[in-house]
């Protein structure tokens, strides 16, 4: 069974990640097809500021991974590991986190609006500054506003 801290090396050492992942034709194409060799865990992995929008990451395995500024603007994360991730200023905008475990993962200034977080962990998340709106779906009996997040 492959370590999370070895597929981020081999991923480092073989690929400039952020020079393809930027790459506009095979961005996400690259990424999903890497991250599937590696059996799905991904953890620990540094994407941030990288362009994943409407990636098919539904079902990863990519706890304590940093997604800093990262653009995943109508990614399919729906039941995927978020444990611990670093969303700091990150495009959520009509992201799919329906059941995504996002336990103490940083989402302070993430744009979640029209994201889907129905049924999502959020305990110990801190989502200070974040910003949603109207078509925001929260997880049953969530309290975003005493969480700090601003609405738009």
């Amino acid at each position: 069974m492959k370590q999370p801290t070895d597929s981020v090396n081999s991923l480092t050492d073989s690929l400039a990640v952020h020079d393809f992942i930027r790459s506009r034709r095979t961005r996400v194409a690259r990424v999903l097809s890497w991250l599937r060799r590696c059996d799905d865990t991904f953890g620990y992995a540094n994407l941030g500021g990288t362009d994943l929008a409407e990636a098919e990451l539904a079902g990863l395995d990519l706890h304590a991974s940093n997604f800093h500024k990262t653009h995943l603007c109508g990614a399919d994360l729906s039941n995927t590991d978020l444990r611990r991730c670093n969303f700091r200023d990150a495009d959520l905008r009509a992201t799919v986190l329906r059941g995504a475990n996002l336990r103490a993962s940083n989402l302070r200034g993430a744009q979640l609006h029209a994201a889907d977080l129905t049924g999502a962990n959020l305990t110990r998340a801190s989502l200070r500054g974040a910003h949603a709106d109207q078509h925001t779906q929260w997880p049953d009996d969530f309290d975003w506003q005493a969480r700090g997040v601003v609405g738009d």
